[in-house]
């Protein structure tokens, strides 16, 4: 379903986005419907490794055992998930909430570093919760995106 795997993206000058790991196409380039179904379909396990190994916040074990479950014991569904080298719809929904975070904070902070940074910060704006603790739920992550969305537009209430 996608047009071009990672590996090809990767062959281009400048670096993925968050987003491209999962998808394999570039930003911007497929529609909502197109990554919905690719969130339905599941997000191959592979990529979702190369994402989290691109960022020191993902590659925390805390955040590693959000994104891809529990690490000491796998469930049948686990189990099943490495097997078919899948995640289910609902982890690659999860994946892609904290990928376009990642995406949308690198773009307003300038650097990967400094977007992780803003992430695990309390933030006033935010009534001094943890954005990355908001994204989990689809309520959570529409609020930091509408925020970040803000900041770039310069409106900050």
């Amino acid at each position: 379903m996608t047009s071009s795997s990672p590996q090809a993206l990767q062959s281009s000058p400048r670096p993925l986005k968050p987003t491209e790991y999962l998808t394999g196409s570039e930003s911007g380039d497929l529609s909502e419907l197109a990554i919905a179904l690719q969130v339905s379909e599941g997000f191959a396990v592979s990529d979702v490794q190369a994402l989290i190994s691109t960022s020191v916040l993902f590659s925390s074990s805390k955040l590693k055992r959000r994104i891809l479950g529990k690490s000491a014991r796998l469930s049948h569904m686990e189990a099943h998930e490495r097997h078919i080298g899948r995640l289910s719809a609902r982890k690659s929904a999860l994946v892609y909430q904290y990928a376009k975070v990642l995406e949308a904070s690198i773009s307003i902070f300038g650097s990967q570093r400094s977007a992780e940074e803003w992430m695990v910060r309390p933030c006033l704006r935010l009534e001094g919760y943890v954005p990355l603790e908001l994204i989990e739920n689809s309520v959570g992550f529409r609020l930091i995106i509408n925020y970040l969305d803000r900041i770039a537009l310069g409106v900050y209430q």
